[in-house]
């Protein structure tokens, strides 16, 4: 450590600085002959002992001369380790220039107290300590000998300190961001805080609330009643729920509720209260709604009920039943008849009906009332439908004294609903002949398409056919001194047979029949088989792929050849996009479609669109080629378009590829991406889903 800048010069003939001056026989004056009084110096030195403070002496060279229980406890370092030890020692390397600045201020006679500092201990611990430093005299010519330092363990209040900090920072950020309106008054009920959301209620700033009362910002009956609360809840000390209400300046009605609490001060005095409310205008208002709809709803079922009757209990058991007036419209009986013949209401329930009529009677008993829908006969004979929903009635001691029944003739819309049913079944069946039909005309419409490519196909392969209809007749007048010419010549005739052969074959995928040979299939195996297949051709063009495949991947219902010929047509485009080497990317998860990403397609022949929420299994296949020409986006999906050079694609690639999936019905979309090259993205069904 470096040493103080000024040291005084040493008195000839003293001590060393941590020697202690010997007696040398008692002065008239008490002392030693020194000036100290040895009783004084055994005091002090038992304080230094027991001190629970780290105390210790420090020469001018920064060496420790003493070091008392009390350091060796705080630093762990023992007497014979610390006397003769650097004062450096027990310092941070950040911290030295702060301590040679202390030392420094000591040394020019500065008595320096409770400098906080960050030390470390014996075994490489930190603590906070507060040193209090001051200069050491001779006790003879009074010049500087050292330092005693007196160093205060304060890591714990420093902790709390912090944590009494951020307690407070987070007491202030909740009331502050709180939705919720929060004040405070003092005892005579002026405003001493209010929280942003407040201020915002009030329109006014805490400048302008604080130091005001309730009648500076509402009106005087509402401000009357507020501190009214104010009294109550510092009168009584309690917690104060209430819902009333609120006016702001704006003159609305608001209904809050509000919870005043008091504030204690020093003594357990209540020195205010503090008031926590928030609106409940939209669930009170609310609640009126409801109330007002089930009062209607009351209205319409006593206009919809027929009649009530009423069973007697008594010991659990039904002793008389009773049958209002509506009955005669009902089942054709009189409340006098059911009086003279007390079976006659099970005698009128319908045979198939009657187990669980009485099924329903034992477990209301048991205090299960449920509805009940059945069947009884008319006096006239007919069949009606009615619906029972009994009401039981319990007394002091939950003991179940009576039910009402509610009875309703339900017999028009058993019938509607009869109608109803007899209408979906007409309806499915017409449905799938729409099917049926749809489909003959998916396949009219396919052949038609296929009629329509005929010229097309024609003119692809017309060309290969004239150019080898040439090479043969240039092969009929060659001479043998031109067969390098002719070798070339062989050459172009084999390509365009292999570029006839590929037309053919894109046509043939086209017009395939639609029958699919769907199993239980891993879209993952499926793109590894595929990638396999082109690992040579990947590897030649410098491609580099990278798989993102979801581990858990649902397995689907596909027809395992023609989902990997859409692989591979994908792959071998995306191969071809980076003639100059390049990335492809194969992703694969289970997500839910947003609403902004389903839109009409109207190219699509998949009969059921994708909807938003639709969890569906997603392949990303992106690369990093050359894009296609926005102008070009709306047609590559049509038969025989394509944006390779001539002699490189038949165009029937991507046409086959979205057929393909439209029978598994799934989609597919090309897009550009932002950082170059194409991204396809293919949507699977949920209902492929196993």
């Amino acid at each position: 450590m470096p040493k103080a800048h000024v040291k005084p010069a040493r008195v000839s003939g003293t001590k060393g600085d941590n020697e202690m001056p010997q007696r040398s026989g008692a002065h008239p004056d008490g002392t030693n002959g020194n000036g100290a009084n040895p009783e004084l110096l055994q005091q002090w030195a038992a304080i230094i002992k027991y001190s629970d403070d780290a105390i210790m002496a420090v020469n001018l060279e920064g060496l420790i001369t003493s070091w008392n229980p009390g350091a060796e406890r705080l630093f762990g370092y023992r007497v014979a380790e610390a006397v003769g030890m650097p004062l450096e020692r027990l310092c941070l390397p950040g911290n030295k220039p702060e301590l040679t600045d202390i030392l420094r201020r000591a040394n020019a006679g500065e008595h320096v107290v409770n400098r906080e500092l960050e030390q470390v201990r014996q075994d490489g611990s930190r603590l906070e300590v507060a040193l209090t430093v001051s200069p050491l005299q001779r006790l003879v010519g009074g010049t500087a000998a050292g330092f005693s330092i007196i160093a205060r363990d304060i890591t714990l209040q420093k902790r709390a300190e912090e944590k009494v900090r951020a307690s407070e920072a987070f007491y202030h950020s909740l009331v502050e961001y709180l939705p919720q309106n929060i004040f405070r008054k003092d005892i005579n009920s002026q405003f001493t805080f209010a929280n942003q959301r407040f201020c915002q209620t009030l329109g006014k700033t805490l400048k302008e609330i604080v130091g005001k009362n309730d009648y500076d910002f509402f009106p005087a009956d509402l401000a009357a009643k507020y501190q009214a609360d104010d009294r109550q809840v510092i009168e009584s000390g309690q917690l104060l729920e209430t819902v009333e209400v609120n006016q702001p300046p704006d003159g609305r009605k608001l209904y809050v509720q509000v919870c005043k609490m008091p504030v204690y001060g020093a003594l357990k005095r209540i020195i205010g209260v503090q008031c926590i409310f928030w609106d409940i205008t939209n669930s009170r208002e609310a609640e009126i709604a409801l109330r007002h709809s089930e009062e209607r709803y009351r209205e319409l079922l006593g206009s919809v009920t027929d009649y009530i009757y009423t069973v007697e209990i008594r010991a659990g058991r039904p002793v008389t039943t009773h049958h209002g007036p509506g009955c005669l419209n009902v089942t054709g009986y009189a409340p006098e008849d059911y009086e003279k013949d007390p079976f006659l209401w099970y005698r009128m329930i319908h045979q198939e009906d009657r187990e669980a009529v009485l099924r329903q009677s034992e477990n209301i008993l048991r205090g299960e009332a449920l509805p009940l829908e059945h069947r009884i006969l008319h006096r006239d004979g007919s069949v009606r439908w009615v619906r029972n929903t009994p009401v039981p009635r319990y007394d002091e001691q939950r003991r179940l004294v009576a039910y009402d029944g509610l009875i309703a003739d339900i017999t028009a819309r058993k019938v509607a609903e009869e109608h109803l049913r007899q209408a979906l079944v007409d309806l499915n069946k017409s449905h799938e002949e729409l099917k049926l039909a749809q489909n003959l005309l998916m396949h009219a419409e396919k052949m038609e398409t296929v009629g329509r490519l005929a010229a097309g196909v024609a003119h692809e392969v017309k060309n290969p056919l004239a150019i080898l209809l040439s090479g043969m007749e240039f092969l009929r007048t060659s001479t043998a001194a031109q067969e390098e010419s002719t070798h070339q010549v062989l050459e172009d005739m084999g390509s365009a047979l292999k570029r006839a052969d590929s037309v053919i074959h894109g046509l043939l995928d086209f017009a395939a029949a639609q029958e699919l040979g769907v199993k239980s299939e891993s879209l993952n195996n499926l793109i590894d088989s595929t990638l396999a297949l082109l690992r040579h051709d990947l590897s030649r063009g410098r491609v580099e792929v990278s798989k993102e495949l979801m581990t858990e991947l649902p397995l689907l219902q596909l027809d395992r050849n023609k989902i990997e010929q859409v692989f591979l047509n994908l792959f071998i485009n995306s191969l071809h996009a980076m003639a100059n080497g390049g990335t492809l990317h194969v992703l694969t998860r289970v997500r839910p479609l947003q609403a902004e990403e389903v839109v009409w397609d109207a190219g699509s022949r998949v009969a059921e669109r994708f909807r938003p929420g639709d969890r569906v299994v997603e392949v990303l296949v992106e690369d990093t080629g050359t894009g296609i020409a926005p102008d070009k986006l709306s047609k590559i999906f049509e038969p025989f378009f394509t944006t390779k050079p001539t002699g490189q694609g038949t165009g029937l690639g991507l046409a086959v590829t979205r057929k393909i999936l439209e029978l598994h019905g799934a989609t597919i979309r090309l897009t550009n991406r932002n950082e170059g090259g194409v991204c396809a993205t293919l949507w699977f069904r949920n209902e492929c889903v196993l």
